[in-house]
């Protein structure tokens, strides 16, 4: 998700979505190919960027009534950051801030902790994929993000946007429902803020899913009005085998295992319900099919068996 591999398939695509969104042909609209490649033609096609799970910045606050330890503050009325917060994965303090990530269960629904309040950081600007961090340690959608406003006539917030998620949960939960609604919201409104111009729709991993979720709820005349095109990164529309290790041993890519606890990441991942969205499909595995991983060189065998 965050190799060096991704970052420059990310800056690649940020030359080439753009470039393609202008339908450069041969005949007339090499001219407008030489203008644009010499930064004198700055009508560019909007872009929106759908993060995949864990690519989106997550805020905090809460009031419990009851805390893991004695040293963790059971209430906290300023905005502070969940996701991604380094300070909060150090020994004995992690298990105050997994408190807080963790979902509940209750009435056939997953919810927040009670009394905790979350939300995503800069819905409609970038600020909140760039990095997963708000310190910059850790990049995400950076080069892209980079790479595209390097293209004359892109800025951030008008016609390169972002829509964050709250990625523990899936896109039927309530929380699911109200961010597609947001979603609808951002795309009409950056097609009204730039004249009419169809949207670059931009998802990664899990964000395709969300987006699957999205399609389906709009008519074929609004996707025909409002969606130029739409580019899926690493869609993970059969499911992950990632899944299965996260709910095994606990797994946050490219963070390293020295960093963080794993039998601790592994307690919030179980409570999440995008984990069990990302299990991989039978239709497509099979429920024979044994897949292995190689931890520490040793073989441990996994049957796959995702929901209908």
């Amino acid at each position: 998700m965050h190799s060096a591999t991704f970052t420059q398939l990310l800056v690649c695509l940020s030359i080439s979505v753009t470039v393609h969104g202008l339908n450069l042909t041969a005949g007339e609209n090499q001219v407008s190919r030489k203008k644009f490649l010499s930064g004198q033609d700055d009508i560019v096609d909007p872009v929106v960027i759908v993060p995949g799970i864990f690519g989106s910045q997550l805020d905090a606050n809460w009031n419990k009534s009851t805390a893991p330890h004695v040293y963790c503050y059971k209430s906290v009325p300023d905005w502070t950051t969940l996701w991604l917060c380094f300070q909060c994965m150090v020994p004995k303090v992690i298990d105050c801030w997994v408190d807080n990530m963790l979902l509940n269960f209750t009435n056939n629904s997953f919810r927040n902790r009670d009394g905790v309040q979350t939300r995503v950081n800069d819905f409609g600007g970038t600020e909140g994929v760039e990095k997963l961090d708000k310190n910059g340690y850790y990049p995400y959608m950076k080069s892209l993000v980079d790479g595209i406003t390097a293209i004359p006539g892109y800025e951030k917030g008008v016609n390169l946007r972002a829509a964050p998620y709250d990625f523990r949960y899936g896109a039927n939960s309530p929380t699911g429902q109200l961010f597609l609604q947001n979603l609808r919201a951002l795309i009409e409104d950056t097609y009204s803020k730039n004249k009419g111009r169809r949207i670059n729709i931009i998802a990664h991993s899990m964000g395709n899913l969300y987006m699957l979720q999205f399609f389906k709820s709009v008519s074929s005349s609004w996707k025909r009005k409002y969606i130029k095109r739409y580019i899926a990164i690493s869609g993970v529309f059969g499911g992950s085998v990632k899944s299965i290790r996260a709910l095994v041993s606990g797994e946050i890519e490219s963070i390293p295992r020295v960093l963080v606890d794993a039998n601790a990441v592994r307690a919030f991942q179980r409570s999440f319900q995008s984990i069990y969205w990302l299990l991989p499909r039978k239709e497509l595995w099979g429920v024979k099919r044994t897949d292995s991983f190689y931890p520490r060189q040793k073989l441990h065998g996994v049957r796959l068996c995702g929901p209908s």
